[in-house]
This record gives structure tokens, C-alpha cells and sequence, in this order.
């Protein structure tokens, strides 16, 4: 049985995709080198370096809330997530430590609202998984 004609227009938005895949890459690449970005990966390989760490994730933001009584109020916080070795997720000088460690790496986060730390201890096989965490937030002008 001889194939099937390809339907042409799958072949041009295949080719898209193609050149798409080709030239995204060369765009995107700026990113990991612009602050706040570069910042955020020194953090992150900071921590990762560490060993009681597994992995780290690093990220800055804001959250805002409206109320009659006050207002508007704007709240700018880092977080970092740092999957653990062994079940220390209740260890206040290891994520006090963990903290340190961003503001020596991301100078700006003393600039921010508070510094929050999440450690994490647990497992992923596939089929089942068992994450324990437990959040420690700090104000970064007070670890100065």
C-alpha cells in the first residue's frame, strides 16, 4: 500500500514550528543574562550548592490587598524553595542559614518586604508521591 499525499498545509506549519524552535533560542537566551534573572540563578546555584540541598528555586514578587480600612498595601517578598536531603523542614537555623545565603547572593532582597524560606523533604517515583514542607519567613532587613 503506497502512502498517503501529506496534507500541505501541515508541511508550513510544521516548517513554522521548525524555524520557530531554530530562532526562539537565540532571543531568549539575553534573558538568563539580564538582572533580575542573572540574579535569581546565582541564588539558585548558591543554594543547590549547599549539602543539605537537592534543588533550589528562586523567585521575587508582590502581592497587593485593598481594604477599606487601609487602603491600598503593596507587600514585596523573595521566596525560596529548597528541596532537602534529610527531614529538616522544621529547622529554623538551616533555613535562617538558607536565608543568609540569598541576601549574600541577591543584594536587592534586603530592599524587599520580607524573605520567605520553604523547605521541602520528600519523594517522587512516578506513580506515587509525599512532599512535606514547612514555610520560614524572615524579614531580610533584620538578618543584616
Amino acid at each position: 500500500q503506497q502512502p498517503g499525499e501529506v496534507w500541505k498545509p501541515h508541511l508550513v506549519v510544521a516548517g513554522l514550528l521548525m524555524i520557530a524552535a531554530a530562532v526562539i533560542p537565540a532571543f531568549t537566551s539575553e534573558l538568563a543574562e539580564d538582572k533580575p534573572f542573572s540574579d535569581m540563578l546565582s541564588v539558585q546555584q548558591a543554594l543547590m550548592n549547599q549539602s543539605s540541598v537537592r534543588y533550589s528555586a528562586v523567585s521575587i514578587g508582590a502581592s497587593t490587598i485593598k481594604t477599606a480600612a487601609v487602603g491600598t498595601k503593596t507587600s514585596t517578598f523573595v521566596t525560596a524553595t529548597v528541596y532537602l536531603t534529610a527531614d529538616n523542614i522544621h529547622d529554623v537555623d538551616l533555613a535562617r542559614q538558607l536565608a543568609y545565603t540569598v541576601l549574600q547572593y541577591y543584594p536587592d532582597a534586603v530592599s524587599k518586604d520580607y524573605l520567605r524560606v520553604n523547605l521541602a523533604y520528600g519523594y517522587d517515583i512516578g506513580i506515587w508521591a509525599s512532599w512535606n514542607s514547612h514555610s520560614h519567613d524572615f524579614i531580610p532587613a533584620e538578618l543584616r
